[in-house]
């Protein structure tokens, strides 16, 4: 339902931007456009060899399906562990992440949170 709520918004033109927790990307399933969704906390649409070069998402979803020998053969394959792209408890969400919200902060009229924690935010 909150997420029905958002693109009610900007159906309205009144969302400017959505910062969203959910990295399974309801938003945008809900309607809201891409460009207006900022995933705070990543998303698994994405995954990256640790330090490494990125992983296409197809891979990581058959690695998930396939439980603990399918992380051990993408590991093998892209030449190290993989991570999805998500942001784990405790760890803070990427920097260009907190400059947009400075940014988005001072234009803002209102502001509405919804279920959130963004402690780290």
């Amino acid at each position: 339902l909150p997420h029905e709520f958002v693109r009610g918004l900007d159906k309205m033109g009144l969302l400017r931007r959505c910062y969203s927790e959910c990295y399974r990307g309801r938003e945008l399933r809900a309607g809201v456009p891409e460009e207006k969704v900022v995933p705070v906390c990543g998303t698994l649409s994405t995954a990256s060899v640790l330090d490494g070069p990125k992983v296409p998402a197809e891979d990581l979803r058959a690695a998930l399906q396939a439980g603990a020998d399918g992380w051990r053969r993408l590991s093998k394959k892209c030449g190290g562990p993989v991570r999805p792209g998500v942001v784990f408890a405790g760890e803070d969400p990427p920097t260009s992440i907190k400059w947009r919200m400075v940014e988005d902060a001072p234009a803002c009229d209102l502001l509405i949170a919804v279920g959130t924690s963004f402690s780290n935010a």
